[in-house]
């Protein structure tokens, strides 16, 4: 008996190239079709929306399938680490680009137009970099305010805690 089941990766993922590195940096073997990246014939994930889905079939004989939440959360953390190294590595580029004396062979406008390009990709990485940050503490709030509301009409005291980035809510009951 098997069961499927679509898992929504929290943090929104537009790049697909860094999705495809982070797995790379995982040591996951991949094949990607036109919209979909299929890790393995029980895993897959759906890039064809305006967010990354994972889905999960699980085969309650195979004793070795995944575990889930501890994927979402090692893709997540290496597909960050992957797009700030990225932007890093774009910033130093187009520093060298422009004290660059190798590049004086280029007229300036060659120059000028590399250093554009670098720094139009750089822009776009830090916005979708913004952008998924963003929704991120979208998501967040509203899933708090979803506990709280449902906290408050099943009788709970709600208590938060604020510890860093973390948020901690107490139930108590009245």
């Amino acid at each position: 008996m098997s069961s499927r089941v679509k898992a929504f990766i929290l943090q929104d993922m537009n790049d697909v190239e860094c999705i495809e590195e982070a797995l790379d940096a995982m040591g996951e073997s991949y094949t990607k079709n036109q919209n979909q990246i299929v890790i393995s014939p029980n895993l897959k994930i759906d890039i064809s929306s305006h967010q990354a889905e994972l889905e999960v079939t699980y085969d309650r004989a195979d004793s070795n399938h995944i575990n889930t939440n501890q994927f979402i959360a090692d893709l997540t953390k290496e597909y960050n680490k992957i797009i700030k190294e990225k932007i890093e590595r774009l910033k130093l580029e187009e520093a060298k680009v422009r004290e660059s004396e190798v590049l004086e062979q280029f007229s300036e406008d060659e120059k000028r137009k590399k250093e554009l390009k670098l720094k139009k990709e750089r822009l776009r990485l830090e916005a979708i970099k913004r952008k998924e940050k963003a929704e991120l503490r979208k998501k967040i709030s509203e899933k708090a305010n979803a506990i709280r509301d449902k906290a408050k009409k099943l009788g709970y005291q709600i208590k938060e805690e604020v510890k860093g980035e973390e948020r901690v809510m107490v139930l108590i009951r009245r």
